[in-house]
Order: C-alpha cells, then structure tokens, then sequence
C-alpha cells in the first residue's frame, strides 16, 4: 500500500510541476505584451521662447550671451508669458547680472538659476504650471 501511495504522490507532484511549467511557457511566449494604456500617459507640454540675453555678469567683467525657453504643462501658459514678457526678462536680466561666474559655470548653480526663474515666472504670471527652463544656448566669456 505504501508503493501505492508513493506512486500517486510521484504522479501529482509530475502533473503539478507540468502545470506549472506549460503556465510559466505561456505566460513567457505567448502572453501578447502589456497593453498602451498601463504606460504612462505622455503629458502635453507647451514652450514659449523668450529669445536671446546678453548681459554682463556681477561686476567680474565677463559676458553671458544665452537664450531661454519655458517649457508648460497649461496651453493657456505661453499667453499669460507672452502677455507679462517684459517683467520676465527684466527679472531674469536682474538674476543673471547678479550672478557670480563660478556659480553660472557649475551645474548646481545652473540649476538654481533655473529654479528661481521658473519660480519668479510663475509668481508673475500667477499659475504653477512651468514644468521647466531650458538654457538652449548658454556662452560665458
């Protein structure tokens, strides 16, 4: 009896483990890969180009030539900063001339300009969407 039962367990535990088996195959091969809607969705986002600034920087003799984009998440946004451009750029004139050039060359410093005047835009035009500033031409000399 004892042969018996030792055969029927040797039986289950081999079907078990074909299950599992033919499931991980499946699952593996011919599962149809996750659908779009589980990726994340992509968020529109809008720019305004605030053209070129040349400015000195602090009192150390050098010369910032750059130009700024601001990057919305609010199609509204690039209206509210095209309406309010001129405070904006006297602001962020008013950042870079008081800037120091070892702060402008190192990226912390890069970041903490870009942060005060996305923070300083957003206070200007009175909305919280500026999702980022992007420095597409940044020359120190």
């Amino acid at each position: 009896m004892d042969n018996k039962k030792l055969a029927i367990f040797s039986i289950a535990v081999f079907v078990v483990s074909v299950l599992v088996f033919a499931t991980t195959l499946y699952l593996v091969f011919f599962k149809a890969p996750a659908s779009a809607d589980s990726a994340p969705k992509k968020i529109d986002t809008y720019k305004y180009d605030l053209g070129d600034f040349s400015t000195n920087i602090g009192s150390s003799g050098r010369y910032f030539k750059g130009k700024i984009v601001i990057e919305t998440t609010n199609k509204k946004t690039p209206k509210l900063i095209e309406q309010n451009v001129e405070p904006i750029r006297d602001h962020i004139l008013s950042v870079l001339i008081s800037q120091d050039v070892k702060t402008m060359m190192s990226e912390n410093g890069i970041e903490n300009i870009k942060k005060d005047i996305s923070k300083k835009v957003a206070e200007i035009i009175g909305s919280d969407d500026i999702s980022n500033v992007y420095f597409t031409d940044y020359i120190i000399q």
